[in-house]
């Protein structure tokens, strides 16, 4: 009995003590990451760089259609944010990117191809590799301005793809251009 109690407390002692040099511990850590970006606080202060970056604007009649489709409607939000945020709001705001991306793999059947497909599956991809980097302990502006600048592409590269949807197809032009310049030379034999 006295040999259970000798053990019981040296247990209890010990983890105690494990117990404060795991607290101990963890608040070092805490100060090491907080001190990183404190150093680096200029540099995460920065706006995003997006130059020879090009925005592509919806045609009307793919507005028209994507205002149904809603998910679309809160990415292109949380990715316009992009254009004026700074580094540090970029990340601060990564999981909101993160989650409305990766929404829109419910596809309305309007644009539900395999170049809208292919592009969804690119942006989820980018987002996935933000998720990634953005649990980094030593996270460069670098990186984060790289990750930003490729879902901001790779968005703009979805939006062509669903202008391209409403693009009419030469056959449906309805224009016959032997026809067409045959009467335009029958028009100047006649002015002569």
């Amino acid at each position: 009995m006295q040999y259970l109690r000798f053990f019981l407390k040296t247990l209890l002692g010990l983890c105690t003590l494990l117990f404060l040099y795991s607290c101990d511990n963890s608040d070092t850590k805490t100060e090491k990451n907080t001190s990183y970006f404190e150093e680096n606080q200029a540099a995460f202060s920065k706006k995003i760089d997006l130059k020879n970056k090009p925005t592509v604007e919806l045609s009307a009649d793919a507005e028209k259609t994507v205002a149904d489709w809603h998910k679309f409607i809160y990415a292109n939000s949380e990715i316009e944010k992009i254009k004026d945020a700074s580094l540090q709001n970029f990340i601060s705001n990564a999981d909101n990117i993160i989650d409305v991306i990766t929404d829109l793999d419910s596809i309305p059947k309007d644009f539900n191809t395999p170049p809208i497909n292919s592009r969804i599956n690119v942006l989820i991809t980018k987002a996935k590799v933000l998720e990634q980097d953005i649990e980094r302990p030593n996270l460069t502006p670098e990186m984060a301005n790289e990750n930003a600048s490729d879902i901001y592409t790779a968005f703009q590269n979805l939006k062509i793809q669903i202008n391209e949807v409403f693009l009419r197809k030469i056959e449906d032009l309805n224009f016959d251009i032997d026809a067409h310049q045959d009467s335009i030379q029958k028009s100047k034999n006649r002015n002569r």
